[in-house]
Parts: structure tokens; sequence; C-alpha cells
């Protein structure tokens, strides 16, 4: 895994959202507008909240690819009992 900062950005219906996830800080931070960078951000999970609730509300669509690059960007689950 990469210690450097990930993001991602893709149009909706109704504007641009944002996703970034900062591997020190073990969170990703979804955004729902185009002032992404403003630090509004909508929701913060950690990557166990996110494979255990999946996308927060606010956001509407995520296009598959970025998923995809999610997925593999984020630290295995932990399978400890």
């Amino acid at each position: 895994m990469s210690n450097k900062l990930s993001t991602w950005m893709w149009a909706t219906d109704n504007g641009v959202h944002g996703l970034d996830f900062d591997p020190q800080e073990n969170i990703l931070r979804w955004y729902d507008s185009i002032g992404c960078a403003c630090g509004d951000t909508t929701a913060q999970q950690t990557p166990t909240q996110y494979r255990q609730k999946g996308i927060p509300g606010g956001i509407l669509f995520v296009p598959d690819d970025i998923l995809a690059e999610l997925d593999a960007l984020l630290p295995a689950p932990n399978t400890t009992p």
C-alpha cells in the first residue's frame, strides 16, 4: 500500500463528487460537491467502516472503475477472529 494520498473526482447528474484516501490517517473522505479541496467533506470513514457499510449516504453514485481502484488500494480486511 502506498503512503501517498489518493484522490478521485467524477461527474454526476447533479455536479461532481470526490473521494480521497489518506493512508497515513487511514481515512476515506467523501465529497458531494466540486469544493472538494476546501475541506468540506460529506462523510469520513475508515477502510473497515467502508467495507462494513459501503458508500455513505449523500454519495449517490461511484463509477465501477473507481470502486475497483479503491478496493485494490485499501488494506486487506482484518481476518483475525
